[in-house]
């Protein structure tokens, strides 16, 4: 398969500007790249001009630009995802007749649900997407909490907790995350047909 080399070039400039949290010089992306310096000025002039790099005002820096931004954060991941997902769900609530959400977790540990499924049974379902949750404020979040180690349970309890009214404390929300790993190790062992070890 034949791969056009000039679109790979400016991918590559992209994201050599994206891994620098403060922006990268056009040198340093020539650098980062191994391009020619010509080929990436004119890269760099051309991704300036469609907006998808931006030069820092008093600066020889560059960063990702805005049309590259508004392309990213339009919801084409959750479109994308629930295009792929759509036929599993749809299997799962003919399975368990019942609503099913496909969430994501995004940055800063909130949960975004990007699709639903409701069974036909129901006659007046809640619609929960687009609205964000906390982890520690739902079911799904508190499963994907559970399945945490101690250590990454502890680095997520550093943050203050968003006070809700089923969980206003740490001490609060550890209980039910141990209690869901027992309920966890449980249903796995009756799965298996094994027995608790004692």
């Amino acid at each position: 398969m034949k791969l056009n080399q000039s679109v790979q070039r400016a991918i590559a400039i992209l994201r050599a500007a994206a891994s620098q949290p403060v922006g990268e010089t056009a040198s340093g992306l020539a650098r980062q790249t191994e391009l020619p310096w010509t080929t990436t000025v004119r890269l760099i002039r051309t991704l300036e001009h469609e907006g998808f790099l931006q030069r820092l005002p008093d600066s020889d820096r560059y960063l990702p630009g805005l049309d590259l931004l508004r392309l990213t954060s339009s919801g084409t991941e959750s479109r994308m995802l629930t295009a792929l997902a759509s036929a599993p769900l749809e299997r799962l609530v003919k399975q368990v007749e019942e609503t099913v959400n496909l969430t994501l977790v995004v940055a800063g540990g909130q949960l975004d649900v990007v699709a639903q499924l409701d069974p036909p049974r129901l006659i007046r379902p809640a619609n929960y997407i687009g609205r964000w949750f906390p982890e520690h404020a739902s079911s799904i979040g508190k499963l994907l909490l559970a399945s945490y180690d101690d250590q990454r349970v502890a680095a997520f309890l550093q943050t203050p907790l968003e006070q809700l009214p089923h969980v206003r404390e740490a001490a609060a929300l550890i209980e039910q995350l141990l209690a869901g790993r027992g309920q966890d190790r449980g249903r796995r062992r009756a799965e298996s047909g094994s027995e608790p070890q004692e």
